[in-house]
């Protein structure tokens, strides 16, 4: 499906994404916040209007001096564009923001780097670099996940280059998937485990890769949904 098909309108609900101002505490690295939202009114082929986004109870201050990003879902795939806050507006007592569009509607070019946030368990295995060695699983727990990589939490004390395996339920069902560390760091005083690894994904198969994007992408409309039920 193209961008083409998809169209911007009345009640349809999308989640934008603001780059926070500061860097993760955890990480070190940029990152965004996410904000949940319903398109209220289509004014022209350019601007639209939506319900001012919460976060944490309080309407958010979008930035007026940058692009914003929006995704907008279809049962399989992730759409985004890029819009401008413009003014905010008031009617009942609700909030609005009026935004315009800055770019066409097109499949999103950040599946790659797309995470989910998550706090479910995995189970992950260290190929040992003697092939004598027994193989050892480690009981962890996903922090950040996408099609590419993984941020987790674990005892085991990983080394950069170690190769692993990761067990993933997505869907209940379980992904046996090869991957790589690329970044470990202490983790001691702070949470249940001892260290952060971050790992990026060696999948031997590319339609795993896609099972990965499909499943965010169904978390991601999840998370859309109960936002707008908590509204």
């Amino acid at each position: 499906m193209s961008g083409s098909a998809v169209r911007i309108k009345e009640g349809m609900r999308i989640l934008i994404e603001v780059d926070a101002p500061d860097t993760d505490e955890a990480t070190g690295e940029n990152h965004t916040v996410s904000l949940s939202s319903i398109v209220e009114d289509v004014i022209d082929d350019r601007d639209f209007v939506i319900q001012m986004p919460m976060y944490k109870n309080y309407n958010y201050p979008l930035p007026r001096d940058r692009p914003i990003t929006v995704f907008v879902f279809t049962d399989t795939r992730m759409f985004s564009l890029a819009i401008r806050y413009m003014e905010p507006l008031r009617a009942a007592g609700i909030e609005y923001a009026k935004v315009r569009r800055v770019s066409e509607l097109t499949p999103s070019q950040r599946r790659e780097c797309y995470r989910l946030e998550s706090t479910l368990p995995i189970n992950v295995v260290r190929v040992p670099r003697d092939e004598n060695a027994d193989l050892v699983i480690t009981k962890s727990q996903i922090i950040n996940l996408s099609d590419g990589g993984i941020l987790f939490t674990t005892d085991d004390d990983f080394e950069l280059g170690d190769e692993i395996i990761l067990t993933i339920d997505l869907n209940e069902e379980e992904e046996n998937t090869w991957g790589e560390v690329i970044r470990t760091e202490s983790t001691w005083g702070v949470g249940i485990y001892k260290h952060r690894v971050t790992a990026k994904f060696n999948h031997k198969d590319p339609r795993q890769k896609e099972r990965f994007y499909r499943y965010i992408v169904e978390q991601q409309r999840e998370k859309l949904r109960q936002q707008m039920r908590d509204r």
